[in-house]
């Protein structure tokens, strides 16, 4: 009976991967701390695209992590490793907020319905527009 019930998990769990089910959507259909926070925690990480304008674009990626009571994101950017670095993150009831290496006081909402990027960020000092994706 154990082995039929986790085929059957099995199944679904694969069945839901190969139909396109996006990530975001299996894990959560709506938002709230617990659920985001959840979410956020994959051990693979996000993939983070930036958009800042006229001073350009980039991609780096975010991490996020429990370290005791507290989750950190641990960031590394891609286009210029000494700008990698690990915030405190702090949620909301649609989303969180942390700073970034170079940029304070960022806040992300959760889009549940949007598979690719169900996290998007802007705000802060420098006026950065974030979107991240799940790494596979």
């Amino acid at each position: 009976m154990k082995l039929y019930a986790f085929l059957v998990i099995s199944y679904v769990v694969c069945s839901a991967a190969l139909h396109g089910v996006p990530y975001a959507q299996a894990q959560t259909s709506a938002g709230g701390p617990d659920k985001i926070k959840a979410l956020l925690l994959r051990p693979i990480g996000w993939v983070v695209e930036w958009n800042a304008g006229q001073w350009g674009t980039g991609e780096g990626g975010f991490i996020y992590e429990t370290r005791g009571d507290k989750v950190v994101v641990v960031i590394e950017n891609f286009d210029n490793p000494i700008w990698s670095c690990e915030r405190d993150v702090t949620f909301t009831a649609d989303g969180f907020t942390h700073d970034t290496c170079r940029n304070n006081d960022v806040k992300f909402r959760f889009d549940p319905d949007d598979p690719d990027y169900p996290f998007k960020g802007g705000g802060g000092g420098l006026k950065v527009d974030y979107r991240l994706k799940a790494k596979w």
